[in-house]
Parts: C-alpha cells; sequence; structure tokens
C-alpha cells in the first residue's frame, strides 16, 4: 500500500505538461512530404509584389484632416526649460565654444558662455519635441557663437 505522497512523486516525475501529447513510437516527428505534388514556385516580379501606384499616393482628404487636426491640438509650449533641457542646452553651448578655439580656461569663456546660454534658451524652447533635441541645440548654439565671442570681444577692447 502506497501513501498519497510518494503516489504523486512517481506520477510528477513521468507526467508531462498537461497540453503535450507523449509521442509515440514508430511514428516520424514531422509529416513526410508528399511524392508528385511538388509544383515549381511561380517567380514573382517585383511589379506583383508592389503595391498599385493608387495605394502608394496619400489621399488628399487624410492630408487635410491630419494638419486641420495638428492646429488644434498644439500643445501649448513651456514657460522654461526643464533641468534635462538646460543640461542638453549647457553642453551644446560648451561644445560650440569650443569648437571656436575658447577653451574653459579662457578669459571671456564663462562671460560667452553665459551671454551664449542667454541668448539660445527662447530657441531652444521651440525646437522641444522636434527630433532630437541634442542636435537641434546644437545647431542653434553653432548659429550664434561667432556672433556672442565677438560682441565680447568688442565690448572689452573699448
Amino acid at each position: 500500500m502506497r501513501s498519497g505522497h510518494s503516489a504523486r512523486l512517481v506520477q510528477a516525475a513521468t507526467r508531462r505538461l498537461p497540453r503535450k501529447h507523449p509521442s509515440k513510437p514508430g511514428r516520424p516527428k514531422r509529416s513526410p512530404k508528399k511524392v508528385g505534388s511538388e509544383q515549381p514556385r511561380k517567380k514573382s516580379s517585383l511589379a506583383d509584389i508592389m503595391k498599385p501606384p493608387d495605394l502608394l499616393q496619400p489621399a488628399q482628404t487624410r492630408g487635410a484632416s491630419v494638419r486641420a487636426n495638428a492646429e488644434t491640438k498644439r500643445v501649448p509650449k513651456p514657460a522654461d526649460l526643464s533641468y534635462v533641457h538646460k543640461q542638453k542646452l549647457r553642453v551644446a553651448v560648451v561644445e560650440a565654444l569650443e569648437k571656436e578655439g575658447m577653451k574653459m580656461k579662457a578669459i571671456f569663456f564663462k562671460v560667452c558662455f553665459n551671454k551664449l546660454f542667454t541668448v539660445c534658451r527662447p530657441f531652444a524652447l521651440d525646437v522641444i519635441g522636434q527630433g532630437s533635441t541634442s542636435k537641434n541645440l546644437e545647431k542653434i548654439a553653432r548659429a550664434h557663437v561667432k556672433q556672442v565671442i565677438e560682441f565680447e570681444r568688442r565690448k572689452n577692447r573699448k
């Protein structure tokens, strides 16, 4: 007489998962290929694969409605930059100044940095959410860096 516990152990050792059926000996795992039913495949051309030209063109009515929805659902711009965006702008300003030959140890670096950061800040608010923020901020900083450096140098000559 077996106890209930030992009987369960024996069953557990031979038991399979509920959805799997035990494999029967002498039966192949795959179904055999049908002999004589092999037909050569049709060679498909690119024209057969591609969509018709009328499906490739966007519908005019849809484009107009998408533009109308985009105008009505505009998200208001933030009043100021978030901490992350300020950090990204700082990095972009430092890189722009260094590309123009202004090292961090230079006399005018801090002044130029503050001025360029102030100049780029309003433009940064416009580009948030439009593609790669870091790349857009770098473009803005590069566009204004020469003017800021020249302005500070002229201001200090007087």
